[in-house]
């Protein structure tokens, strides 16, 4: 019998439980417990409802290139509540020195594909407006390695960039700082058009080229009709919730397919460690919370009391 403990309820967690809960109803012989400390799942996953407004506390939608989220919509049997955005009569405001101030036209996710609106834009600052300009001949740059987000925007278009574009956008989607997210998890395609174009902006106007315009182009953003906690609230219903209680971390405590709704930030009677014996008594974990610094294959070694 395999033993999962999946650290975090928030949408990473609670798909990673969805996953195994398949698994374990096709036959397959596991076990696992979703640990959550604080008083709810989902995360930053957090929608409410204020004079019949639907307001996202956290991401507002999901990128529909992307297909995962819809996939797990449809496998929730939640694809109806799928919508997607109206590119062509969306407006975004960025919040700058306590001012609104629209993006500018011709931008791709962030990156400017039209240089006239960005210059002429409030929202960037001369210097920022010499780097755009200066980024169309940026040179092909092939790297193995990965880096943030943030990292690679700066090192095209300047920290600023990152500030007034890369961040908000970024936390409309994944709920995060562009520092703390991978370019090759979030943004692959990135680094895939600095490796062939050098340019991000040429790289844009090139994949714009080869798409089928014989095609509708999808929207840009998908979300819920009763916003993106609704995924998360869909995620929970699969599952019994187990009491509200503090509980000690003993094998005999791992209830079948149940989330553990509450485990207290003190407790110490685990320890996290790479498994160095294949006959040590251990649980597999999925570590869920973000920027944890936890490298991969990390196993929960429980004591036995």
């Amino acid at each position: 019998m395999k033993r999962i403990a999946i650290v975090g309820g928030g949408i990473s967690g609670l798909a990673a439980a969805f996953a195994l809960e398949e698994r374990r109803r096709a036959g397959e012989a596991l076990e696992f417990v979703v640990y959550e400390s604080g008083p709810r799942f989902g995360g930053v996953l957090f929608t409410e409802q204020v004079e019949g407004c639907l307001i996202e506390a956290g991401p507002d939608s999901f990128l529909t290139e992307k297909p995962w989220a819809a996939d797990l919509c449809r496998r929730l049997g939640i694809e109806d509540q799928l919508i997607g955005s109206n590119d062509a009569d969306r407006k975004t405001y960025i919040l700058v020195k306590g001012k609104l101030v629209p993006m500018p036209d011709g931008l791709m996710f962030m990156v400017p594909t039209q240089l006239s609106p960005a210059i002429l834009s409030s929202l960037f600052s001369p210097a920022t407006k010499l780097r755009v300009a200066r980024e169309w001949w940026y040179p092909a740059r092939v790297s193995n390695g990965d880096e943030s987000v943030a990292a690679l925007v700066e090192r095209h278009y300047g920290a600023e960039m990152v500030d007034r574009l890369a961040d908000p956008l970024l936390a409309g989607v994944y709920g995060g700082e562009a520092a703390q997210l991978s370019v090759r998890a979030v943004l692959p395609r990135f680094v895939e058009m600095e490796s062939k174009y050098g340019s991000l902006g040429r790289g844009m106007l090139a994949a714009r080229k080869n798409v089928q315009r014989s095609l509708p182009a999808p929207s840009i953003f998908s979300s819920l009709k009763g916003g993106m906690q609704q995924l998360g609230e869909a995620l929970v219903a699969r599952f019994s919730i187990a009491e509200r209680t503090p509980f000690s971390m003993k094998p005999c405590a791992l209830a079948r397919s149940r989330i553990l709704a509450w485990m207290p930030r003190s407790t110490r009677c685990w320890l996290a460690e790479r498994s160095k014996s294949p006959r040590s008594r251990s649980w597999r974990i999925y570590v869920a919370p973000p920027g944890s610094g936890i490298p991969p294959n990390v196993r929960i070694t429980v004591p036995v009391q």
